[in-house]
């Protein structure tokens, strides 16, 4: 069976991140429901968490729906206030992966899926718990369109 755009374009986004991945760099993986161990982090999880679409006309094949959705990425950091600064350790992460979800969207956007994608909130948390950990939330908005009858094509 094959699968909906959207989650085409979210498997698109985690391999373009684990694609060349610095040293260092975790692996991105998909929706986790459990809560990550000290030994896990640092992590990247990506996801989606809502979507909104519109019906429209003009396709020949049909009619479309045009879907708009936000992808989210979360980083999780391993901190420490004695020996880590969290804001530190996320920001390569951040860039990283910022620059490699931009590199998905190029020519052609997402295997030629989406038709837009653009960075639209961050959103950092901080737990200073027995756990300590920094968390970053990008949230990407991904523009893209589908048959209204059929969720896994584009035309």
């Amino acid at each position: 069976m094959t699968a909906s755009v959207r989650k085409q374009i979210v498997d698109m986004a985690i391999a373009q991140i684990n694609t060349s991945a610095p040293l260092g760099m975790p692996a991105a993986n998909d929706t986790r429901l459990e809560s990550y161990q000290p030994s896990e982090l640092p992590a990247i999880t990506v996801f989606e968490i809502r979507e909104e679409g519109e019906a429209e006309k003009s396709s020949r094949w049909g009619y479309l729906v045009k879907r708009t959705f936000t992808l989210r990425v979360e980083i999780r950091v391993a901190s420490d206030s004695d020996t880590v600064d969290g804001r530190e350790a996320m920001d390569p992460l951040y860039v990283w992966v910022a620059q490699q979800t931009a590199s998905a969207y190029q020519q052609p956007a997402f295997g030629g899926l989406a038709e837009s994608c653009y960075e639209t909130l961050l959103e950092w948390q901080y737990s200073d718990s027995d756990q300590g950990y920094t968390l970053l939330q990008i949230d990407f908005r991904v523009e893209y369109s589908t048959l209204r009858n059929d969720p896994t094509k584009t035309q």
